[in-house]
């Protein structure tokens, strides 16, 4: 294993001085997982990136694949011989991989037990084997279901109302109980509304994703229900910093962790925001029917994450949107 010490930096927050880190990132080749290796890539570390390319794209690692400290595994994590070998001699695991689409949960909940939970407790024990120091869990806000209070801090209750929900429940639980009785420690982010360049515009990509598709493309932005329902927008290089925050600061507990702004915006808002900033013209604005299941409310409590990683997020939704049409619109 590398060698690697604990100091203090000059806010007198405690992190890990390392020297060439190894990480190993699932899910690699999507959205947050490729915007993660490069990140991690441009300090230093050398990572290894597993995806099995169900939804990922080789793609977004055009630059990553062209470093020397850069290994592209292509496996899945429900099969563990696939995850052991990628997780050899590794410091780190950010653990990214998963099914995502809750439609689809509800029509298949097998499908997300495997993947999810059992692909999850893969990852785990092949880091226990490892004898990995730290595994960084994306979770997600879904696990709150309709959130007992707004903004919703972590110590709300879990209460899912889809099989995806329930899936990153249990893979929490088994972060937190496997690694109780391990020398592994284990950090859970639970995920708001995450968007940016490389997101996926289809089906239940997320929101913003859909709305810049369809403005590029000149069609109309769909808004479901009155649009004054509110969503926790995170740009993703906020997210990728929190994640390496999470694997560098020292944390005495398995602690979750809100990744959001603590901001709250409306579907409308964010729209008209679309629609102002747009290159290629202004897309019309249209309503349709409430989704079931849809929630109407979500933002996150953030003072965790600020007061443990000592970090809040540094884009508003216009700042963030700017980087994202520059490159999609490219």
């Amino acid at each position: 294993m590398i060698s690697r010490s604990c100091g203090l930096d000059s806010e007198g927050v405690i992190r890990m001085v390392k020297s060439r880190l190894r990480a190993v990132v699932t899910g690699a080749a999507g959205f947050i997982g490729s915007h993660l290796v490069d990140a991690l890539l441009q300090r230093q570390y050398t990572v290894v990136g597993l995806d099995n390319m169900s939804t990922g794209c080789a793609s977004n690692l055009q630059d990553a694949l062209e470093s020397k400290s850069f290994t592209l595994i292509e496996g899945d994590i429900r099969n563990l011989e696939e995850v052991q070998e990628a997780c050899r001699d590794v410091d780190v695991i950010f653990h990214l991989a998963a099914a995502t689409k809750v439609a689809e949960s509800v029509r298949n909940p097998r499908l997300y037990h495997d993947v999810n939970v059992t692909g999850t407790l893969n990852v785990i024990m092949s880091a226990i084997k490892a004898e990995a120091r730290r595994l960084v869990f994306a979770s997600s806000a879904a696990v709150y279901g309709t959130p007992s209070q707004v903004p919703t801090p972590e110590t709300a209750p879990r209460n899912p109302l889809s099989p995806y929900g329930a899936s990153k429940v249990a893979g929490e639980l088994f972060c937190q109980t496997v690694t109780l009785n391990n020398a592994m420690e284990s950090v859970l982010l639970r995920f708001f509304n995450v968007y940016g360049p490389r997101q996926l515009a289809e089906g239940e990509a997320g929101v913003v994703g859909s709305f810049i598709h369809r403005a590029l493309n000149g069609e109309s932005l769909v808004i479901f229900g009155d649009g004054h329902q509110t969503r926790d927008f995170i740009f993703v290089e906020d997210v990728v910093e929190a994640m390496i925050r999470s694997a560098t600061y020292q944390i005495r507990d398995t602690l979750p962790f809100n990744v959001g702004t603590g901001q709250p915006l409306s579907i409308l808002e964010l729209a008209k925001e679309v629609q102002r900033q747009n290159p290629r013209g202004s897309s019309e604005i249209v309503f349709e029917k409430t989704r079931t299941g849809d929630i109407y409310h979500s933002v996150a409590a953030v003072e965790r994450m600020q007061h443990h990683l000592q970090f809040k997020a540094q884009h508003n939704i216009s700042q963030g949107l700017s980087k994202t049409l520059k490159e999609q619109s490219s």
